[in-house]
């Protein structure tokens, strides 16, 4: 058995062993709790323990103040002229080539 068959073979073995983990995790009945205070974390009440800190002595406090702005208007520039297209004579361009990529069943014309 080669290398790479043997690499395919264990991708595909752990996949299916994936799909049948899941389904067993998914389809087995749910198992009822007898205590609750088993499975939750006990909880800790932080405010009760510890008084709040008094605010640094470095902070100063200002009161509140209201900014007011002129709602922005959209930027109003000269309107684009539409494109001008060149016809293809007047472009420098070369003869029908075979596309260098896939199927050599299309082809391109380069021009400038």
């Amino acid at each position: 058995m080669s290398k790479s068959a043997t690499v395919a073979l264990a991708v595909w073995v752990s996949a299916v062993g994936s799909v049948g983990a899941l389904a067993y995790a998914l389809n087995r009945p749910p198992t009822p709790v007898s205590n609750v205070a088993e499975v939750l974390p006990p909880t800790i009440d932080i405010a009760s323990e510890r008084p709040p800190a008094p605010p640094p002595a470095n902070v100063t406090e200002f009161a509140p103040q209201v900014i007011v702005r002129e709602p922005v208007r959209p930027h109003i520039s000269h309107a684009m002229a539409a494109p001008q297209f060149r016809e293809l004579s007047d472009m420098r361009c070369s003869g029908w080539e075979n596309l260098a990529q896939g199927l050599a069943t299309q082809q391109v014309r380069r021009c400038e």
